[in-house]
Parts: structure tokens; sequence; C-alpha cells
């Protein structure tokens, strides 16, 4: 049984096909990325899969039932770490035990354990506004990890980080996901992030967003950006998206030219 499957899976909005015929199998345990230009769909598609939104058509299955909206065993972890500012560190990673009948004492020592693990837990007293961008991406990583879900996904939750506190929150997240069974889908637009982190890397084309390619990464961790294998990866995938846009552009011109 696979953690998330699609069968031709469609979206449009306003008329226009944004997603077209997604057929994906995503096996329970397996870090998966979702690599592709802005509004080639991947951010609609995690969406959908999370049960934001609806697929207008096709299948769409998560451990073999259908998906028919948000649920305990999938956690989106966004972008921006969107903390409560009126609660402390602690409080903000615990906040989600609340719908799970787990009693104060408790929700508080979950969540001091998974402090620790992105080693925060010295400054679980402090406020949103007290930490760093990095230190607020960890927060809510903890806050998410804390849930257990089954699937972790994840939009880009790395993007507005400099290079830095990026590569770090990369090799943290692939140490926890290896300490666990969980199953993660990344987002990402930069192929870098992608090799750093996956076992998988799905390769999205845009108008109308479909998969284009698959990249099976039988490369041990942690990964190093100068790794000979990781930077010929980057070259022909960047190649291959290039090639892509070339295609669309000449037959934009064809189209315009009549």
């Amino acid at each position: 049984m696979f953690a998330i499957s699609s069968k031709e899976l469609e979206k449009s909005y306003g008329g226009e096909l944004v997603l077209n015929k997604i057929n994906l199998e995503v096996d329970t345990g397996q870090f998966v990325t979702l690599l592709g230009p802005s509004g080639c769909g991947k951010s609609t598609l995690l969406h959908i899969i999370a049960g934001l939104e609806d697929q207008d058509s096709g299948q769409l299955d998560c451990q073999g039932q259908p998906i028919t909206g948000p649920a305990q065993n999938r956690v989106m972890m966004m972008q921006e770490a969107a903390l409560f500012p009126w609660l402390n560190v602690e409080k903000n990673v615990a906040f989600g035990l609340k719908e799970r009948n787990i009693d104060k004492e408790k929700r508080l020592e979950l969540a001091h354990q998974e402090l620790k693990k992105v080693g925060l837990a010295d400054v679980k007293k402090a406020y949103p506004h007290q930490l760093s961008g990095g230190m607020q991406q960890r927060v809510a990583l903890a806050r998410s990890m804390v849930l257990k879900p089954d699937i972790l996904l994840m939009d880009e939750p790395f993007s507005a980080l400099d290079e830095q506190t990026r590569f770090k929150l990369q090799q943290e997240l692939v140490k926890l996901w290896q300490n666990t069974d969980m199953t993660i889908i990344f987002v990402t637009h930069s192929i870098r992030e992608a090799l750093l982190i996956s076992e998988r890397v799905l390769v999205m084309a845009s108008n109308p967003g479909q998969i284009k390619a698959e990249y099976e990464l039988d490369l041990p961790y942690p990964r190093k950006p100068n790794q000979q294998k990781i930077v010929n990866l980057e070259a022909e995938i960047l190649e291959d998206l290039l090639s892509e846009d070339d295609q669309k552009q000449k037959a934009l011109i064809e189209k315009v030219a009549g």
C-alpha cells in the first residue's frame, strides 16, 4: 500500500488547466521532492494531497483511502513559520496537541522532546519575535513533528532563509526523518536542495503542470553540494528544465507568428 497515490489527477482554475494527468506513487517512509519552476503546480498538488483543495478529476488516495479533506495523519508545513506571537516556543509546539485530548503536562513534555531534537530546548520560554528566522522554522518543524504524522507535507519551508541556515536545516530534517518511518513530500524550486535531501526527485513542467521526469537518488547521507554526483545531477536537471523552457518559448513564438 502506498502512502500517497494518484491516478490521472487534474486541476483547473478559471478554465485554465494547472495540473494535467498527475500519476504519483509514494512509498511509505520515502522522502520525495516535487521540483519545478514557479507556476508549475507543485504547491497546488501539495495542497490537494493535504486535503486543503479538491482535484477536479482523477483519483487521489492516502494509505489506500480517498482523500476527502484534512486529516491528522497528514501535516502541512508552510514557507512561513506562522507561529502564534502571544505564545512562547514550547506552547507553540504543543498547541496542536490540544485537539488530541492530551493533558497540558504531557503536551509540554512532548513539546520539550521535539525541541531537544531541533536544538531549541534552551529557548523554550522565548517568544517568536526573539528568534531568528532559522530558529522560527525549527520551531515550526518541531510543531509539525510533535503531531507524529504519517505524512509530512512541506511547501518550500526553507526558501526564505540564508544559504548557511538553509543547509543546516536541510541536514537536520534528514536526520529527523531517518529516525522515523514518516513519509515526507517536499516542494522546492531549488535543484540543489532537492538533491541534498531526497530519495526521489519528481521534476515538474508547467503550462500545464505535469510530472516530466523522475530521479532516484541512491546516494548516502549526509550529502554535500560539492559531491561530484550532486554537481552532475544538478547540471543534468537544470539542462532538462531549460530545454523545457526553450521548447515552450519556441511554441509560443510559432503560435504568435501564426
